[in-house]
């Protein structure tokens, strides 16, 4: 075998820490190197954050080479290290500094968002608007995101609301409770198109039609060229 396919089979079965050691014995600093992982390794994991980007991109062959050609001393942190120590780090630095701008408002204002997936998982989401001290522009932040359990009753959304308030010690700052009106809006519509019988007749017509037309493609092909 040569020489240098040798090498190369060894650098992939050095650890992060044994690579600083062997670097130490060359003459460079190993605290350096690990200063500039560390670096690398906030960088990496803001990305991910701010792009919304999967943890398995570090696993990505094409990204892989791409490091190494940026660094080829830089060691990629596993999924692992970024779900368990990475994430969880910047999640506190990022909260410190939101709790730090909410701390110097007079008051702030609340919206949630709530949602459910495909697979009936439940989440809401808490964003707080403010005035900041410094040039005196609007702020948004997310407060939190969060799954959430049970019957989406009025009371059980504001106790959640209520523990993301109390989480960033704002609750006081919150001078008024605005009902959502897109969800009144909505109540209002559900309650007028079911006092109405022919309406819902026709409704009903139309949503068995589409039923229809998304089960067969004969039908759907039958359907367009009426429309023709």
């Amino acid at each position: 075998m040569p020489r240098l396919s040798t090498r190369r089979t060894w650098r992939k079965l050095l650890t992060r820490s044994s690579r600083l050691f062997l670097s130490s014995l060359r003459g460079k600093s190993p605290l350096r190197r690990v200063q500039a992982g560390n670096t690398l390794d906030s960088a990496l994991v803001t990305m991910l954050a701010k792009d919304l980007q999967p943890i398995s991109l570090v696993d990505d062959k094409g990204f892989r080479d791409f490091c190494n050609v940026l660094d080829n001393k830089y060691v990629l942190p596993t999924r692992r290290t970024i779900k368990e120590v990475l994430l969880p780090q910047l999640h506190e630095k990022v909260k410190a500094e939101v709790r730090s701008m909410l701390s110097r408002a007079d008051s702030i204002s609340v919206t949630t968002d709530l949602w459910t997936r495909i697979n009936n998982a439940a989440f809401i989401a808490v964003t707080g608007h403010f005035f900041s001290k410094e040039g005196q522009c609007l702020k948004s932040k997310v407060l939190d995101c969060r799954g959430i359990l049970g019957h989406h009753t009025a009371r059980h959304l504001q106790e959640e609301v209520t523990k993301v308030l109390e989480d960033f010690d704002v609750k006081e700052k919150v001078l008024m409770q605005i009902p959502c009106f897109a969800h009144k809006l909505n109540l209002c519509c559900i309650d007028m198109m079911t006092s109405f019988t022919k309406f819902n007749e026709v409704r009903n017509k139309l949503k068995n039609l589409l039923t229809s037309l998304k089960q067969s493609y004969m039908k759907k092909k039958a359907f367009n060229q009426c429309q023709k």
